[in-house]
């Protein structure tokens, strides 16, 4: 019984959390969602059976030198172009590893074992979704009309894809590593690509 309340209230709190972010902007939401939701991350990796089983196996591999590399690259790249290279570091915390580390870590992993993973993948997906439904619900300017379906539908595509990364090489390095490589791409992509990743869309 004590697994599946804290895997859902892990779950719960992410998404109310960032609900409350977008909702009402501000610094104490920002860190609380900031120094909450790895708090029940940690519960994860102590107490829910699945997931602490697989922490060391899951995290300490060759995988970690494709991390190292993709943050060098970046790193190099922002110093010749000028951006500032704090933004690697803050990125690589909120939003990837906070998001990454659940949806494509403790959320395949506990579920997996229990619907299977392909199962597990498409769910993940779709409370990732919910998750960033919260830029519709919460700012309905952000994405008006049809941008909202598109937002939805681009959002459960972004999950299958980070998701069967993790589906495939059963690590979630590959995930992060995409996830990350996406958002530090931006300052190198015109704003204009809408149909590039989301987040080179202006809200």
């Amino acid at each position: 019984m004590r697994d599946p309340l804290i895997f859902a209230s892990t779950e719960a709190v992410q998404v109310s959390l960032f609900y409350l972010l977008l909702g009402r902007p501000s610094e104490l939401t920002y860190l609380l969602y900031l120094l909450i939701t790895p708090l029940f991350f940690v519960l994860c990796f102590i107490y829910v059976r699945d997931v602490r089983e697989n922490l060391r196996g899951a995290f300490l591999n060759n995988w970690i030198w494709l991390l190292v590399a993709v943050i060098i690259v970046f790193v190099f790249a922002y110093i010749a172009d000028r951006q500032p290279v704090s933004f690697i570091f803050s990125t690589a915390y909120y939003p990837v590893l906070i998001e990454d580390l659940n949806f494509r870590y403790i959320f395949p992993v506990y579920l997996g074992r229990r619907v299977g993973m392909g199962r597990a993948i498409v769910i993940q997906s779709i409370v990732y979704t919910v998750f960033y439904l919260s830029a519709v619900v919460m700012q309905p300017g952000a994405y008006p009309g049809a941008y909202s379906v598109l937002f939805v539908l681009d959002m459960f595509a972004t999950g299958i894809f980070y998701g069967g990364l993790y589906y495939l090489k059963r690590n979630p390095y590959p995930a992060i590593c995409a996830h990350l490589a996406l958002y530090l791409m931006i300052p190198f992509v015109p704003a204009s690509g809408g149909w590039f990743p989301y987040v080179v869309v202006p809200m």
